[in-house]
């Protein structure tokens, strides 16, 4: 059985914002490995199905936990699209969020 929902790459950061709102994008990328971590079954049944959404697996150590470089790209294009959007809290701290158009394609 075969989903009818064809996902792209970007829809894998739309998973993990979801209704949340995620402050800091070093939490943003820990959320991402924990779900990749606790979920990989669940998440590679939706690879199957939908054939080319592949489940971060590039992570690697960083300062201050893991980085997925693909995570990054994948909130840069999101932000451009407009599925998701920055809110500037202080300093150099972001506060990441879906938009409406972002909740409707997830």
């Amino acid at each position: 059985m075969e989903s009818e929902t064809q996902y792209v790459p970007a829809d894998r950061i739309l998973m993990i914002i979801n209704d949340n709102v995620i402050v800091g994008r070093t939490r943003l990328q820990k959320y991402g490995f924990l779900l990749n971590r606790q979920y990989a079954k669940e998440l590679s049944r939706i690879s199957y199905f939908a054939h080319e959404l592949e489940f971060y697996d590039d992570w690697k150590p960083f300062w201050y936990g893991p980085f997925s470089e693909s995570l990054k790209n994948d909130l840069e294009e999101s932000i451009k699209t407009k599925m998701a959007k920055t809110e500037s809290l202080y300093h150099d701290i972001q506060a990441y969020s879906l938009t409406i158009q972002g909740r409707l394609r997830w």
